[in-house]
């Protein structure tokens, strides 16, 4: 390895690529990818004010192949119809999730960044990032000129210098089939069904239940070893959601889950239980969905059961308004972002 991809930190010499990745060493160096970052630099994008910069490394895994679609179906919106913004957004793109688990510490992460977009710097750049991990990747990207990370894995107290990181709504739904069933049939007040990935999902679990409420914990989540039972457990979730007038939303791994567009697209409407979520900005959350705080999630039978028929209904409405549009546009938040503080400013 060249003496050109080492670099000293803390007193140390360092390399960018560490415990034997050679494969992605290889990636991230050869001349190839250099020249094709190189030509996407130099190149006009046509999408007036924006530009993109897209890495062609797959991040893999089931989860990732479902964000790049979306990324890639956001860079399409974008092009085709560019925010109404005075000022030229760039968006970066690379395998994050690969370059997190990949290359170890700050000052690897700092030089590998640097070294994927030629040590060019950005004016007025933005990311997409999905990993939970997003903030070891900041300082990186604040050097390279991003200003704006938009990212489903944040809470309300993350922040990073002059970066403004936004929440984003993953609007493509954990999994296909998601419809509402017809208001005749949806017999079930509220439900949930999931696994236990954070405390406030065992209090969920200790809830009273009732005829018209269905609650089932997992001890994992649609990861069973038998493709039949995987299959059931699939329907399952979609045919509960479809038929329940409320989801409970609660925060798993990170604040905001899948769990909310899932709700929207099957008319159910969501009942968030996150302290710490941030919803995106450009839609009046309050039409379409309710937040009961974690301290509160005794009371939320209480709560749900309180709502009015007519509140209950318009707020149905409002969720299947909302679904049509993320459905019609996979760049609605990011491009309703750009467009509210273009006029702000």
């Amino acid at each position: 390895m060249t003496s050109a991809m080492k670099k000293t930190c803390g007193g140390k010499t360092t390399c960018p690529i560490q415990n034997g990745l050679l494969s992605l060493a290889l990636l991230l160096c050869t001349v190839p990818l250099f020249s094709w970052f190189q030509a996407q630099v130099s190149r006009p994008i046509a999408i007036i004010r924006s530009n993109i910069i897209s890495s062609s490394i797959e991040e893999g895994r089931w989860a990732q192949e479902r964000w790049h679609e979306y990324k890639e179906t956001v860079y399409t919106s974008l092009k085709s119809k560019p925010p109404k913004s005075d000022k030229t957004v760039t968006f970066l793109d690379a395998p994050w999730s690969n370059l997190l688990e990949k290359v170890q510490g700050e000052c690897n992460l700092d030089k590998t960044i640097s070294d994927i977009f030629r040590n060019t710097t950005f004016n007025n750049a933005a990311a997409l990032i999905k990993d939970r991990k997003y903030t070891s990747l900041l300082p990186g990207l604040r050097r390279i000129g991003v200003k704006y990370v938009f990212t489903p894995s944040c809470g309300k107290k993350d922040r990073y210098e002059d970066i403004e990181i936004i929440p984003l709504l993953f609007p493509l739904p954990h999994l296909t089939g998601m419809v509402p069933s017809p208001e005749a049939r949806k017999g079930i007040l509220y439900s949930f069904v999931g696994a236990q990935t954070h405390p406030i999902r065992q209090k969920i679990a200790k809830l009273l239940q009732y005829d018209d409420v269905i609650i089932k914990i997992r001890s994992e989540w649609f990861r069973p070893t038998e493709e039949k039972e995987l299959i059931q457990q699939r329907h399952e979730y979609l045919d509960i959601m479809s038929r329940s007038r409320f989801s409970l939303c609660p925060r798993g791994d990170v604040p905001l889950t899948y769990r909310i567009t899932e709700s929207l697209y099957a008319g159910a409407i969501p009942v968030i239980i996150a302290d710490d979520l941030t919803l995106p900005p450009g839609i009046d959350w309050s039409e379409c969905v309710i937040q009961v705080k974690e301290q509160d999630i005794e009371s939320i039978d209480k709560v749900i059961r309180a709502i009015c028929p007519s509140r209950e209904k318009s707020m149905y409405k409002a969720c299947l308004e909302l679904a049509c549009k993320l459905k019609r546009d996979q760049a609605f938040f990011i491009r309703t972002f750009f467009e509210e503080k273009s006029a702000r400013d």
